[in-house]
């Protein structure tokens, strides 16, 4: 997902090195100008919480259902990007 955000950044000479300021940049930009759908925005902060506490939390509890729950809109998230990437919808 980042590296799909990064990607559209790009589209408008943008980027950033930090997970963090590259959701504010797509929330700005992609989200609060109505290009993509809030939910785009709702899963991507889910999905970094969820990174920063595996990432940073001795003994975090990432559930199997947790990740079953959140894969099929990881999936539509990045198809939506590479569709907006490609055709511009």
């Amino acid at each position: 997902m980042f590296y799909s955000v990064l990607a559209l950044l790009q589209t408008k000479q943008m980027g950033t090195s930090k997970h963090s300021g590259a959701i504010a940049l797509f929330d700005k930009e992609f989200i609060k100008t109505n290009v993509f759908d809030k939910s785009m925005s709702k899963i991507l902060h889910r999905v970094f919480e969820l990174r920063q506490k595996g990432d940073y939390v001795e003994y975090a509890d990432i559930l199997d259902e947790d990740v079953l729950e959140l894969f099929p809109q990881v999936e539509n998230f990045v198809n939506s990007v590479k569709r907006y990437l490609f055709t511009g919808q």
